[in-house]
């Protein structure tokens, strides 16, 4: 309903009414007194003063801005073809929008500031028409089956603060979002989405893009972020390194990077600088995860792929995406007792043979995985070689070899002759490179034993990497 006539106009109207009803009484042989007329237009008066209080009540229901909610509301339903759990049933000319099932309405204003429609099956596309909700804060349409593309009017939604389009099967390039100036939580894993990174606002505090079909590098700019917690892009086609500014990310928790193909490296490092990463970097950081907590804290995924680089080539342990943790006083006293249900997880060639067969999670794996890190940061070879077959694995070939025949199976290039160097002096360096290389793999060795049981703990293989550095400081 809507009002015709301002409500003091109404009001004056029916003062009049009362004053003629007042007179007409008083002629019509005093068929009704005076008393009576005027109890009669108190009556009126507060029965269309009612009327107009409704008029105009009505009327703020039915604003433009309601309108163009609605209306949006029921295009969107309009882009679903299958609603097999009748999730949408509510939306109708019956029911007001508000209180159709996944909406939520400001409670002063009837605007939409909620729409949860997660996990209910509905086959269709997203409507551009959702962009029209100025008032929406909470997007969830994850776990469905929405195909199609993600509709770029989503990234002006300037008051939207978490968007999650989760378990689809959309397609096409993810649109710019950094308009959404609020926005602190975008879930978009799991679909077929194609291109770069988009576009993102500063305040973001997680971006989850996992397992969809990405392609080109890591921007440096989302570096800008100071505010990412959690970062996942696993499973796509990501290329390039890892820009240095990710370092310097105050908030970062989470990172998820790997099933892609970027450019992380160790053994593309000089060899003084390998050293002082296993010694300093790597393996202080596993001895922190075991030892330097009140629990432990098992990566359960370590390799070359999984450490990352400042912009002083200090190493850094990431992607914590499979971690085990365990909080208690007696995790300080075993490292090896961390017992599991889930299933095996981690990679082919680092995960530790009792892991592999089904075995507990302990930190014991992470040692193993650590022993296979330093055989290929020093042989150039990984433990998925063609060469390793039939029985044979890296730790059995640097057994083997061990150390008679340690020269001939390691890079060359790590004992090359310095050139510019007499020959006396050339050769004493070659034979303290060989001496500190023994060293290294000595312990890869201790680290890959065959039972958990008697590899040595993160703390011992930490202390004695110190020790070979200290005993082979680096030269400038």
């Amino acid at each position: 309903m809507k009002a015709t006539a301002p409500a003091w106009v109404l009001l004056v109207i029916m003062a009049c009414s009362v004053q003629v009803v007042t007179c007409s009484t008083a002629a019509g042989n005093d068929i009704i007194d005076r008393h009576q007329a005027a109890a009669i237009g108190r009556f009126l008066l507060v029965l269309m003063a009612s009327s107009v209080y409704v008029t105009i009540c009505s009327s703020s229901n039915t604003t433009p801005g309601n309108k163009t909610d609605r209306l949006s509301l029921l295009e969107f339903k309009n882009w679903i073809s299958l609603d097999p759990q009748q999730a949408l049933a509510s939306w109708n000319d019956s029911t007001h929008f508000c209180n159709w099932e996944g909406v939520s309405c400001r409670t002063t204003s009837n605007r939409v500031t909620n729409l949860d429609l997660g996990n209910r099956g509905l086959v269709g596309q997203i409507s551009p028409s959702l962009g029209n909700l100025t008032f929406l804060k909470h997007l969830s349409l994850a776990t469905n089956r929405f195909s199609g593309q993600i509709p770029a009017s989503l990234g002006q939604l300037y008051r939207l603060q978490t968007l999650y389009l989760s378990n689809n099967t959309l397609h096409g390039v993810i649109p710019a979002f950094q308009n959404c100036s609020n926005l602190q939580k975008l879930w978009l894993d799991g679909n077929n989405l194609l291109g770069d990174f988009p576009g993102l606002p500063l305040g973001l505090k997680q971006l989850l893009l996992e397992s969809n079909n990405l392609s080109g590098t890591i921007p440096p700019s989302l570096a800008n972020i100071t505010t990412l917690k959690d970062l996942g892009f696993t499973y796509n086609n990501i290329e390039g390194n890892f820009p240095h500014e990710f370092a310097m990310l105050p908030e970062l928790q989470s990172l998820g990077a790997g099933a892609n193909h970027l450019a992380v490296s160790l053994s593309s490092l000089p060899y003084l600088e390998q050293l002082d990463l296993s010694f300093n970097n790597i393996s202080d950081a596993l001895e922190y995860l075991h030892h330097g907590n009140q629990g432990t804290i098992v990566h359960c995924d370590l390799k070359p792929a999984n450490i990352l680089f400042d912009d002083n080539m200090t190493a850094h342990v990431g992607d914590f995406g499979l971690a085990r943790f365990k909080f208690d006083s007696a995790a300080a006293l075993s490292t090896y007792s961390i017992s599991t249900s889930a299933a095996i997880m981690g990679t082919i060639g680092y995960i530790a043979p009792e892991f592999a067969a089904g075995g507990a999670v302990s930190s014991a794996a992470d040692v193993y995985s650590f022993g296979i890190v330093l055989y290929e940061i020093f042989l150039r070879r990984r433990p998925t070689d063609d060469m390793f077959n039939g029985g044979m694995n890296i730790t059995k070939f640097v057994e083997m070899n061990f150390p008679d025949m340690v020269p001939q199976i390691i890079d060359p290039q790590l004992l090359e002759e310095q050139q510019d160097l007499s020959q006396e002096t050339s050769f004493a360096i070659k034979q303290k490179s060989l001496e500190c290389l023994l060293s290294v793999l000595s312990i890869g060795l201790l680290c890959t034993k065959p039972s958990p049981n008697e590899r040595i703990s993160m703390q011992e293989a930490a202390a004695r990497l110190h020790d070979i550095n200290k005993a082979f400081p680096r030269e400038n």
